[in-house]
Order: structure tokens, then C-alpha cells, then sequence
């Protein structure tokens, strides 16, 4: 596979420095008239998303534009006033997916500018109703009973902190179907659709720049979690490897992900991300024998996890677990037996 496909490799030593010192990345140009704009979030585990402007004839467009609140609106402020523009300035938001750190700033932006707002027509099922995410505590407390968790770790799960921060409720102006395109600042984006993240997670193609938005479909460093806003029905796990799997097509281009640093690379990535969570699989799979009907619960702590089961807690738990049932899911249902075949 090596042979035919691009090694994977850092395209922005700046922003790999600033993300391994969890510092704020600078401002870059990536191409004529496109910048990456590094946006602060809340929290200590990650310093900021990756907000993507095109500046045009045609008015200013970004992608992804951050966390809701003031410290959002005033770093989009100053990057436009470097570049000689204003928030008025801005005429499309498009944003890969519902999560807070994406999505969030997009209705005060929109507010202050006019601008239409974009999504995937999957996603905006997502922000709107259907998928909204492990949030409201009863679900979450039933989740949990279904799952076996102890009624003391249920209790430390509720808290309010730990996942009271929903994606945000709004209404796009326009939405875009897989494969459809839309012209911006000279450029032409395709749409394509990728859910396993989301359920209607959406990367962009520019093809005449050699480029490819990913998100968080795809990071160069983290490896992105499943269902974090699913549709009844849908099937995160398969999704997402199967919409994993399609990043080969686009493995020529640099890869301009929703956090951390620019990379080239994406089919090994890609190859990376589906090997972790068939890893998972498989652990889950290979305590089956034993565990058998057990609930997520007992599978959980018995898996492998990098910070070790004892120092999980709050809201690294509760996706801990949340993952777990998923696998268990794929592997009970015996759908993620071909791709385990595929790998043995």
C-alpha cells in the first residue's frame, strides 16, 4: 500500500509546534486567498479549532468558524481587520458538523453578518431533533442503566458539566447533498458526505487546490470518536470505516483537518484511524467468549484503554463507554465480522 500512496507528513511546522505546546496556532495562507485560522476553545485537552477562510470577489467565506461566544467573535474580528474586512464582510459559513466547537459561533456570526449558513442535508437533521447527542440527563441516566454502569458512577456521570453543552439548535439557509458542488471565491467545493463522527459529518474537495477539508472526519494526531451525533438507524462504527476507507480517493491532496496541523497523507491516516477502531473491535470481540451477555459496563473495564480503565472519569468515561457500545453493538450484531475478516 506504501508504495502507491503518500507517506504521511506534517505540511505546517508552525502549527505542529503550537498544537504540541498546546499554544494558539498563527494565522497562515495555505493558497491565494485562503487562510487557517486557529479559533481558542474552553479546556485544557484541546487549545483551538482550525476555522478555514476564502477571501474573494465574491465576499468573505469561512468554514467551521468555533466555539460560541464573545472570544470567538472578537479573533474572527481581528483576523478580518488584518485582511482589511469586517464580520459584515462574511457571506457564507459553511460548517463540517454539529458539534459546539464548530458549529457553535455560526448563528452570532451569522447575526452579525448576514451570511447564509451551510450544512449537509444529513447534518441538519442532526442539529435539529433526530440526532441530538447522549445530551438530556434521562437519556443519558437510561443509556447508562442499559449499559450496567454502578448507580454511584451513573450519579458522577449526570453532572451537569460534564456534557450540558449541546450543539447548537439552527436552521441552515441552504443545505448540500453528497456530490453537490457550490462555487466560492473563484474555487469550486465538493460536498461528501462521510458519517461515523457525525451523521452527516461533511468534508469538502476543492480540486483545483489539491485540497480536502476534513473536519473532524479526519486528524492527523487524535483518533476521532463514533456517533458523537447519530441518526436513528444509522450504524456509526461501519459508517465511519466504510466513509474512512474512501479517503484513498483523495490521498493526493493536503489535508486541512478541524484540529491540529495540516498534513499530507490520507490514506495511510485514514488506514491508521480504521486499524484503531478495529482494535477496539477485536478486544471487545475477543472478551465475547467469556462475557458473553454481560452489559457494556463489564466490557469496558476490561478493554484496553490508553489512560488505563481506573484514571477514566467524567466525560472521557462516559465516551469510553459510549464507544464500547458501539463495538459490542457491531460485534453481537455480526456486522463488523467482514472487516474484521478483511484485517486477520
Amino acid at each position: 500500500m506504501l508504495d502507491r500512496e503518500h507517506a504521511f507528513v506534517a505540511t505546517s511546522a508552525p502549527q505542529r509546534r503550537a498544537w504540541g505546546k498546546q499554544q494558539l496556532a498563527a494565522a497562515e495562507e495555505v493558497a491565494s486567498g485562503l487562510w487557517a485560522v486557529a479559533i481558542p476553545m474552553p479546556g485544557p485537552r484541546m487549545p483551538y479549532s482550525l476555522g478555514y477562510v476564502f477571501f474573494g470577489d465574491d465576499g468573505t467565506h469561512i468554514i467551521d468558524p468555533g466555539w460560541s461566544g464573545e472570544t470567538t467573535l472578537q479573533a474572527w474580528e481581528a483576523f478580518l481587520a488584518d485582511h482589511g474586512r469586517t464580520l459584515r464582510d462574511v457571506t457564507t459559513i459553511l460548517v463540517t458538523h454539529s458539534h459546539p466547537d464548530h458549529l457553535g459561533a455560526a448563528d452570532q456570526l451569522r447575526a452579525a453578518s448576514g451570511a447564509r449558513l451551510i450544512l449537509s442535508d444529513v447534518e441538519s437533521q442532526v442539529v435539529n431533533g433526530a440526532g441530538r447527542q447522549l445530551l438530556a440527563a434521562a437519556d443519558r441516566r437510561q443509556r447508562m442503566q442499559e449499559w450496567g454502569v454502578p448507580h454511584e458512577v451513573q450519579e458522577e456521570l449526570l453532572a451537569p458539566v460534564l456534557l450540558d453543552r449541546p450543539s447548537p439548535a439552527v436552521a441552515a439557509d441552504a443545505l448540500l447533498a453528497d456530490g453537490e458542488t457550490l462555487q466560492l471565491a473563484g474555487h469550486t467545493l465538493r460536498a461528501i458526505i462521510t458519517p461515523g463522527h457525525t451523521a452527516g459529518h461533511l468534508c469538502l474537495e476543492a480540486p483545483d487546490l489539491g485540497l480536502i477539508f476534513t473536519g473532524d472526519h479526519v486528524l492527523p494526531q487524535i483518533n476521532p470518536g463514533l456517533g458523537l451525533g447519530s441518526l436513528p438507524g444509522s450504524d456509526p462504527l461501519i459508517d465511519y470505516l466504510t466513509s474512512l476507507r474512501a479517503m484513498h480517493a483523495f490521498d493526493a491532496h493536503e489535508v486541512l483537518p478541524g484540529h491540529e496541523y495540516r498534513f499530507r497523507g490520507l490514506a495511510v491516516r485514514s488506514d491508521q484511524i480504521v486499524d484503531h477502531h478495529l482494535g477496539r473491535t477485536r478486544a471487545v470481540a475477543a472478551l465475547a467468549p467469556e462475557l458473553g451477555d454481560s452489559p457494556v459496563w463489564e466490557y469496558a473495564k476490561r478493554s484496553p484503554w490508553s489512560r488505563g480503565w481506573e484514571g477514566m472519569q467524567g466525560f472521557l468515561l462516559f465516551s469510553a463507554l459510549a464507544q464500547t457500545s458501539l463495538h459490542l453493538d457491531a460485534v453481537r450484531s455480526g456486522r463488523a465480522e467482514p472487516w474484521l475478516q478483511l484485517t486477520r
